[in-house]
């Protein structure tokens, strides 16, 4: 898999037509133009990213959750959703994604576990399962676990209106202390 560090490669071809692509695509994501989107990407701070063969991972910070996308089938993404707008995480992430789908594993996991999650966290997270859910359609399955802590109703309801906005099942579990998955 050709994975990117965007921090040091923000004027290579796979980043600027991943941007590109994804600049006239507005409804569901934020690009409003790839000059605006690269600008951000050079901009980007804080999130710290790892990339190998099969995997990306995208460190949390105190407003982003944690992205851990694997080749093999794992997909974790956890932690604070509070930022206002990234749209260069989301479009970094689904062109990943877009990659994945080419060959995806015969089971998909995907785990979500949020301790705060706001509108612009949501809409990069359905987003990202609009895509995901493209597995379904194939022979291969889409597991998507989303744990929530028993006094935070409004992360159940962020969840309950995921999965009717992706129509994909999602199995919701409580948990007593989310910070711990």
């Amino acid at each position: 898999m050709d994975c990117i560090n965007i921090e040091s490669k923000v004027n290579s071809k796979h980043t600027r037509d991943c941007v590109a692509n994804r600049s006239s695509m507005n409804p569901d994501r934020s690009f409003c133009d790839s000059a605006e989107a690269l600008k951000q990407l050079s901009n980007r701070q804080n999130n710290e990213q790892a990339c190998f063969d099969n995997e990306i991972h995208i460190s949390r910070t105190n407003l982003t959750p944690e992205y851990i996308f694997n080749q093999e089938g794992i997909i974790k993404i956890k932690g604070r959703g509070l930022y206002c707008d990234k749209p260069e995480l989301s479009g970094q992430l689904i062109c990943w994604i877009e990659e994945y789908l080419n060959n995806p594993a015969k089971i998909t996991y995907v785990t979500i576990a949020f301790e705060f999650l706001n509108s612009v966290t949501t809409a990069v997270l359905v987003s990202i399962l609009r895509r995901l859910s493209k597995i379904i359609i194939q022979p291969e399955k889409l597991v998507v676990q989303w744990y929530y802590e028993a006094d935070d109703d409004n992360i159940l309801d962020r969840g309950k209106y995921v999965s009717s906005s992706c129509d994909i099942p999602i199995e919701f579990i409580l948990t007593n202390n989310i910070t711990r998955l």
